[in-house]
């Protein structure tokens, strides 16, 4: 009977344990990453500025693609791709 809560114990440990504080640590990681490169990234102040130096064709060329719907989710896709490609298990 000891050897056998012995081995349940050792699974147990070797599998849920470790596991669980792998990515604990991934994650606290992930996450102070994350909020260390959004801090990086310019402010609004900045983008507004940008945008206003268009012409009223680019922006009827914008309006005319749906940019403010396209932009967004390419901005995403790309960010989500490079978190992919950094994570060791599936890159």
């Amino acid at each position: 009977m000891g050897a056998l809560l012995s081995s349940a114990v050792a699974f147990l440990v070797r599998t849920v344990l470790v596991k669980f504080l792998l990515f604990t640590v991934m994650y606290l990681l992930v996450s102070a990453v994350c909020g260390y490169l959004v801090s990086k990234l310019p402010g609004p102040a900045d983008l507004n500025s940008a945008l206003a130096a268009w012409t009223p064709a680019m922006w009827y060329f914008a309006d005319l693609t749906m940019w403010t719907q396209f932009f967004p989710g390419v901005i995403s896709a790309y960010i989500l791709r490079f978190a992919i490609r950094r994570i060791p298990f599936f890159g």
